[in-house]
């Protein structure tokens, strides 16, 4: 059989075709497995909607950002009404925010190499709960909130610098104004500073181990440290009504001169403190998984496991804040025993911690025993506290889908606040039966810093304007609420009062009951430049 002979100019073509060829399949299956292995993610979370989104359409694009791209300086000093344009939020009528996720894409620099670490697991989850919401569109024109789809939730996986160009090379980023930014460890080795500590502009910053001086208030959001590393197996005696440890630390550090403390602690009352910490090699292979050790008898306990075993667990400060403990010993029925001054509590403005954990001050750490034991003595406020904190773990902290759409909630009551969910929604109610308060505001004291200005009425509007904008200006005003007392008289249009930076309540008198409020609405705080 003749051999076949290919002519120069049929070669080349050949040779040519053969190159478009292979680099056509190896895109292909490239894009397919990166889907693929997306889409794993997504079949198993919780709370999913079955079906395709845009979002993920095009998964493994690469976006090229160059050195040139100016970053965007962190404001500190970002409060809600300084830093977010809620009109974006209301101008469209729906009563709600809506927030757009931007598409999965690969961001490189110019020679091609990837800027960030794929997306984790968790990231994906946080992804697909947002865009399954109620507040979800899919139009970024449309959104008042828009959410990078770029894996910052642990800040040890990448470059600041890296981080810092690629948000800033986002479309729509405009300085960082109504992002949204989710993380959930903030401080990185060997400082660990508990910030945010890349340039991101005005972005909210959703994430844990926040403390006082970190965390910018009426702005960011504090959330629980979720733990993907659990099973179920460990918690499966979490309902334990026979636990033998009365107070139980577990942390695997300590700073030393609180482990001090309650070494001292323990040779007071053995009985009634089991003091854990890191094993080492040999005390771990008595166990399976995890390991905390008793540094008197050197015993191994599996961590988390042991927490079920416990009634009070303690959580004490140490240099990553950022940490699962409290989301541990929640899900593991123990009432926390909060030892951290200036911790941010997650979803602090909405939950009502003292219902379900126990606070303690570092300075008065040698006094826990005897604030545990008078507590525990009440066998009901223990009781109360153990199901509070249950309630909260299976609401808010027991999936990353509940973590982001609690988190969406609270920025959606932030920027909305006429349609906020009352105290009881969030928190049970204290007394199921109770009446309803007559003046529709909660009956618990917000945990709001600052006070609430009532201002009483009849008709003198232009001198009531004045009232409301130099009051407004007071350092700490964080409310004000006019009481409209004609009932002859209908109060004036939204429009006509003024516009000032915090949440103004116009409450109506009616004629026939005039000691009871009937119709109470709000008006949207609005930025404001001093008055001359």
């Amino acid at each position: 059989m003749p051999k076949l002979r290919l002519k120069g100019l049929e070669r080349w073509y050949l040779l040519l075709c053969t190159i478009i060829f292979v680099t056509l399949s190896s895109s292909i299956l490239y894009q397919y497995i990166t889907t693929q292995e997306l889409y794993a993610i997504l079949e198993s979370s919780d709370d999913h909607t079955h079906g395709q989104n845009s979002l993920f359409a095009n998964v493994g694009k690469r976006v090229t950002v160059t050195s040139r791209i100016k970053t965007t300086p962190t404001d500190t000093q970002c409060t809600h009404w300084s830093c977010l344009d809620s009109y974006k939020c209301v101008e469209d009528g729906l009563g709600k925010i809506s927030v757009y996720v931007y598409d999965v894409n690969k961001y490189v620099d110019t020679k091609d190499t990837e800027l960030l670490p794929s997306p984790s697991k968790e990231f994906v989850q946080i992804l697909w709960a947002i865009v399954n919401s109620r507040y979800a569109v899919e139009s970024p024109e449309s959104a008042c909130i828009l959410v990078p789809s770029v894996d910052l939730l642990n800040r040890e996986s990448f470059s600041s610098d890296n981080a810092a160009r690629v948000l800033a090379s986002l479309p729509y980023w405009n300085n960082g104004t109504n992002h949204l930014i989710f993380n959930m460890i903030t401080a990185a080795a060997p400082n660990y500073v508990p910030a945010l500590n890349f340039a991101h502009g005005k972005a909210v910053v959703t994430g844990s181990g926040f403390t006082q001086r970190s965390y910018r208030r009426t702005f960011d959001i504090s959330v629980p440290m979720f733990n993907p590393h659990q099973s179920d197996e460990d918690f499966k005696h979490c309902n334990n009504p026979n636990r033998q440890f009365f107070l139980l630390a577990a942390q695997q550090v300590y700073f030393q001169s609180i482990y001090d403390q309650l070494i001292d602690l323990q040779s007071q009352r053995s009985d009634v403190l089991v003091l854990l910490t890191s094993c080492s090699d040999a005390q771990r292979q008595s166990v399976n998984g995890m390991a905390r050790c008793d540094g008197t008898t050197g015993k191994a306990f599996s961590y988390p496991a042991v927490l079920t075993d416990a009634k009070f667990c303690i959580i004490t400060r140490e240099q990553q804040l950022a940490n699962t403990y409290l989301h541990d010993i929640l899900r593991a029925g123990c009432v926390p025993v909060i030892s951290i001054d200036t911790y941010i509590m997650p979803f602090r403005e909405i939950l009502d911690w003292k219902r379900a954990a126990i606070f303690i001050n570092e300075h008065r750490l040698d006094e826990t025993l005897k604030i545990l034991l008078k507590a525990y003595g009440d066998g009901n406020y223990y009781k109360q506290l153990q199901d509070q904190g249950r309630f909260y773990y299976e609401n808010y902290f027991s999936s990353i889908t509940k973590i982001t759409w609690t988190t969406l909630d609270i920025l959606n009551d932030r920027i909305l606040p006429y349609r906020a969910k009352p105290y009881e929604h969030w928190n049970r109610p204290l007394m199921p039966n109770r009446p309803n308060s007559p003046f529709f505001v909660p009956l618990i004291p917000s945990q709001t810093p600052g006070f609430t200005a009532v201002v009483l009425t009849y008709d003198r509007f232009e001198l009531m304007k004045q009232v409301v904008e130099n009051v407004a200006w007071c350092k700490h005003i964080a409310k004000i609420i006019i009481i409209w007392n004609n009932p002859e008289l209908e109060p004036p249009s939204d429009s006509q009062w003024p516009a000032v930076s915090v949440p103004t309540k116009v409450c109506v008198l009616p004629s026939f009951f005039p000691r009871v409020i009937r119709i109470c609405f709000y008006r949207e705080p609005q930025p404001q430049h001093p008055i001359n």
